[in-house]
């Protein structure tokens, strides 16, 4: 057992020298018979991790125009969960069947859909690979007004070269739309309502919320996208709730006001 014990310790010692198993600093090149180990530059493994990265966005760049036609074609409402029964929702749908979180269902979709509008969309997902699912989604509102690939090729250019928040506010002067001024009442409230949000998750939520409907209602204004989403809304939820004033609605608040009595 002492040995066993020793030996064990020699391992875990091992295992944490520089140029072992998991090192960053270091990769195996084979040579020959034998294996040499060739140490690399923060510069270079950088360029290794960029690569990496590209493949990745390739893949779901693939994914995107794929979910984008199923979207289209509705495939959630023809598919079954495990255990036979519908899908309460599409989202429900991403989450459970696919293992997409909502937000990133939606940027892939946009990418998608712009991408299968392009002639040689090949071309275009290694163009927009480079730059990143990150960056790519800002370029949305863009590339549906020209989907070509010179234009596919420009923008990634420019965004190789512009931090996400330059990306934006340059996409925004190529749409002629005013950018934003820190401080506007408008820019506020968007502020205000983001911050107020509980947790992480939540807060990209209302970030989406306000970028998607930048696009929806043609206006970077929140407070424009705030009312059409009142509008749309109170519209939707009224069609599944009882009147304030009818029969349906007193029977439901007297029911909840027992229960809270009790």
């Amino acid at each position: 057992m002492r040995k066993r014990g020793a030996d064990d310790a020699r391992a875990s010692r091992e295992a944490r020298r520089p140029g072992r198993v998991g090192d960053p600093t270091n990769i195996e090149m084979s040579h020959g018979c034998g294996v040499q180990r060739v140490a690399q530059t923060p510069t270079e493994r950088v360029a290794r991790l960029r690569r990496l990265a590209e493949q990745i966005a390739e893949r779901s760049l693939l994914l995107a125009v794929a979910l984008s036609a199923e979207h289209e074609a509705g495939l959630w409402t023809e598919a079954r969960t495990q255990a036979g029964t519908r899908y309460e929702g599409e989202e429900a749908f991403w989450e459970e069947a696919l293992g997409l979180k909502r937000r990133t269902a939606y940027q892939l979709i946009a990418i998608g859909r712009v991408l299968a509008r392009i002639d040689y969309p090949e071309e275009a997902r290694e163009a927009l690979a480079g730059i990143g699912l990150y960056k790519a989604d800002v370029l949305v509102p863009v590339l549906e007004r020209t989907p070509d690939l010179a234009a596919v090729r420009a923008w990634a250019e420019v965004a190789r070269t512009h931090s996400r928040d330059a990306l934006r506010e340059r996409v925004r002067e190529a749409l002629g739309r005013r950018g934003r001024t820190p401080g506007e009442p408008g820019d506020r409230v968007r502020a205000y309502l983001v911050n107020a949000m509980p947790d992480l998750e939540t807060r990209q939520l209302a970030e989406e919320f306000f970028e998607v409907g930048a696009r929806y209602v043609e206006s970077e204004h929140p407070v424009a996208i705030l009312i059409a989403a009142f509008q749309e809304c109170l519209s939707t939820w009224s069609a599944h709730v009882p009147k304030a004033d009818g029969p349906e609605y007193a029977g439901a608040l007297a029911d909840l006001e027992g229960s809270a009595a009790g």
